[in-house]
């Protein structure tokens, strides 16, 4: 038989509901809590090999996307400096090792702000707003930049690069895929040498 509790005003909070009593609360959890499962967990020699290839893969495109980002920028930039006539004559995309370090610059500054950046209750309404508005073009110029990249043909483009270019949904899934998977891939990689 479960022991009887009386509810006194001290135990009225604010609101006017009673508070539980820490007995009652005890024995309701001890009485009705579900067993505790754990998850299924994978073993070492699967996981670390597992989380090893999502890395390089993760990694690998990455490059792929951040290296489209920039491409996509330079493109961007040209469109603009010929339909407000800035120069006649458009930048040339990058070549050779000096794309390296770019490709990891506008890739990190694209990373950072796609995972860190949130709003926070601390902050200010007017900094919220601007974090939000900085988490949108963040993700509009990232996307939009891979996508000038990918429907922008080169000289020696596979068949497929030509096919996926000349039509807007395959480029535009392509695009969200160069910018989001690498990330996720990264990611779970991460998780999984931790062993979460």
């Amino acid at each position: 038989m479960a022991p009887e509790y009386k509810v006194t005003t001290t135990d009225m909070p604010f609101n006017g509901r009673p508070k539980p009593n820490d007995q009652l609360l005890e024995s309701l959890i001890r009485d009705n809590a579900p067993p505790i499962t754990r998850r299924a967990s994978m073993p070492v020699f699967a996981r670390y090999p597992i989380a090893l290839s999502m890395l390089t893969v993760g990694m690998v495109l990455w490059t792929l996307g951040a290296g489209a980002s920039l491409d996509g920028w330079i493109i961007g930039i040209n469109l603009i400096s010929s339909v407000r006539r800035l120069s006649d004559v458009p930048i040339p995309l990058l070549s050779g090792m000096i794309q390296i370090p770019l490709i990891a610059l506008v890739g990190l500054l694209y990373s950072c702000n796609e995972l860190f950046l949130r709003p926070k209750r601390t902050y200010s309404l007017s900094t919220n707003i601007a974090v939000v508005m900085l988490i949108l073009l963040t993700h509009a110029t990232d996307v939009g930049s891979t996508y000038l990249s990918v429907t922008t043909l080169r000289e020696n483009a596979w068949e497929l690069q030509t096919w996926a270019a000349n039509l807007v949904v395959p480029a535009a899934i392509y695009s969200v895929f160069l910018t989001y998977v690498p990330e996720l891939l990264i990611l779970q990689a991460v998780k999984m040498f931790r062993g979460r």
